[in-house]
């Protein structure tokens, strides 16, 4: 069973397709976990990966079009 889709879209790079990317795979690994609260621990660590992949593929995106 593959956890990662198929198939990948990489214009999804902002913080709004990521948290969404990283909410789907947790309920995909955790189903029990339903928890997904604003002021949530678990919501509060999807949202800081989100934020963290935002800034590099911001940075990523700027080295590539160098």
């Amino acid at each position: 069973m593959s956890l990662l889709p198929t198939t990948v879209d990489y214009t999804d790079k902002d913080f709004d397709a990521l948290r969404a990317r990283l909410i789907a795979l947790v309920r995909s690994v955790f189903p029990d976990w339903t928890d997904f609260e604003v002021a949530g621990f678990g919501n509060v660590l999807i949202e800081l990966y989100a934020f963290v992949g935002d800034v590099l593929t911001f940075y990523q995106d700027n080295l590539a079009r160098e």
